[in-house]
């Protein structure tokens, strides 16, 4: 049997990519495997990239493939060109980097636009570069691969420019000049690109928290400008300041000098001047009076003060003339005295000894007794006080000093009174006890029980002046038994005889009943 041979035809597409083992005569019925190389290079970054077969046109899957000799064949390998695309990154992780189709479009990425190193510096993407374009570090423009390509991300190196401040308990603002114009409230930091020049102005004067305090700019460290070759601190220095404040009362009538910014514990004299029309009374300086007509004044500037010198209204003034009779001076002491309009002013008599005040004249005008007298100046005046010769001294005695009677009889009293200065009033006691009613020169005792009795008489006269009577002691008896009583001559004495005879006749008395039991 002669067996049919056929021929197997095998290329590649494009012409010429690579030679393919497999093409020649066959046995009919042979299978033959034909495997085609992967990928083929061509020249740095360009290569083919085996796509499919095709037997006679009829496309295959797989590789490698199996062609059965039952007839003449032509198994053809397609390819497709491909290009690589490098990019590259001295930081942060690429991505994009392969084999394209030729034609095709690819993108460079980054996994981050800014690597921060800790130390004070830092990398940031600018841009894409050698066959790429875009500012976006997460991907680049759109690259057409037409050849072999490499994209390259650009970046730059910043220094961290931190600004700082001590002094002030409010945050100050700096105005710098870098890549931008901005206006930060320390403290921050900014990033500078380096090699390049930062200028940075601080805030001047920052108003506190609180009216009255402030914090004045005293230094920075270093001066503006730099040259960021390397992380930099900026430093500024504060001095809190108070305001005092100057004002008068009443507002406006004068201008007083010292009103301003002073720096801690800063001692400031202020003067209150003279002002036609006012008279000046005291300052103050937060309200605390510094001391009545206390004048200039230090304030000591540990906190926002304010100084308030306080005038009144300048008021007509009058004169008061004070003047005494002989027998005593006065307290203000006699003589003439210039007194504001409006003022109260207290005398007060004091009558020397052996004498006693008797009354005041006011511009002549009898105006009372009592010692101390209150003048309203809205006048001249003269006030005199009269003094005369104390008069004797008030005594008083009462007759008769002693007395002895019976329940049921009375003791007349009477008394005699010098000295003093008349009316007095009178006041009757009786064991030490006044006597309702007994307000008189005189008094009658009608005791009602026996026993030893003590009367007194206390007398006051119109200068409130007080005597008192010795005591006179007077002894009640019982009434005696049987009814016999002997007869006293009004406010006769009771001696010791008209006793004996009283008992004589109670002792007969008794004789007599005693013989008329017995009958």
């Amino acid at each position: 049997v002669v067996l049919r041979r056929y021929y197997l035809t095998v290329k590649t597409d494009p012409v010429g990519v690579a030679t393919i083992l497999g093409e020649n005569w066959y046995d009919e019925g042979t299978e033959v495997t034909l495997t085609a190389p992967n990928t083929v290079p061509v020249s740095a970054g360009v290569r083919y990239k085996f796509s499919y077969w095709d037997v006679d046109g009829v496309p295959k899957t797989g590789n490698p493939i199996t062609v059965v000799m039952d007839a003449n064949h032509t198994a053809t390998a397609h390819y497709v060109l491909e290009y690589y695309l490098t990019v590259l990154s001295p930081f942060g992780t690429v991505g994009g980097q392969g084999w394209y189709p030729s034609g095709s479009t690819a993108y460079a990425t980054l996994n981050t636009g800014l690597v921060d190193h800790g130390n004070g510096t830092r990398r940031v993407f600018v841009s894409w570069g050698g066959d790429a374009s875009g500012t976006n570090y997460a991907q680049s423009n759109p690259i057409v691969m037409n050849a072999s390509k490499t994209a390259i991300a650009n970046w730059k190196t910043q220094y961290a420019v931190t600004f700082t401040q001590t002094g002030s308990d409010v945050a100050p603002t700096v105005t710098y000049t870098a890549e931008t114009d901005p206006t930060e409230t320390v403290p921050f930091t900014v990033w500078v690109l380096a090699g390049s020049q930062i200028t940075y102005a601080y805030q001047n004067i920052v108003l506190g928290n609180v009216p009255g305090v402030r914090y004045t700019l005293t230094g920075v460290n270093p001066p503006s400008p730099q040259i960021v070759n390397a992380p930099l601190t900026v430093s500024a220095s504060y001095q809190v300041q108070y305001y005092l404040t100057v004002r008068t009362d009443p507002s406006g009538i004068a201008t007083i000098p010292g009103e301003g910014w002073y720096n801690p514990v800063q001692s400031v004299e202020l003067t209150a001047p003279t002002v036609a029309g006012y008279t000046f009374q005291y300052w103050d300086v937060n309200g605390v009076s510094q001391g009545s007509g206390v004048n200039p004044i230090t304030v000591v500037m540990n906190a926002p003060k304010t100084a308030t010198a306080h005038y009144t209204v300048a008021a007509p003034t009058y004169k008061l003339k004070i003047e005494t009779t002989a027998g005593g001076t006065t307290n203000p002491a006699p003589g003439t005295y210039t007194y504001a309009a409006g003022s109260q002013v207290q005398v007060t008599a004091i009558p020397s000894s052996g004498y006693i005040f008797d009354h005041w004249e006011l511009n002549g005008t009898n105006v009372g007794a009592a010692t101390t007298y209150t003048v309203t100046v809205d006048s001249n005046y003269n006030l005199k006080a009269f003094f005369k010769a104390a008069p004797p001294l008030l005594t008083v005695s009462i007759s008769p000093m002693s007395a002895s009677i019976v329940v049921g009889q009375q003791v007349a009293f009477s008394s005699l009174v010098s000295g003093g200065t008349p009316p007095y009033t009178y006041q009757w006691f009786v064991n030490n006890n006044p006597v309702p009613g007994a307000t008189s020169n005189s008094f009658t005792f009608t005791p009602t029980a026996p026993g030893i009795y003590y009367v007194t008489l206390k007398v006051t006269d119109s200068a409130g002046n007080t005597a008192q009577s010795e005591p006179a002691r007077v002894t009640v008896l019982a009434v005696p038994v049987g009814g016999y009583s002997v007869a006293l001559a009004k406010n006769a004495p009771i001696t010791l005889a008209m006793i004996y005879v009283m008992l004589l006749g109670l002792f007969g008395a008794l004789l007599t009943l005693a013989k008329r039991k017995r009958k």
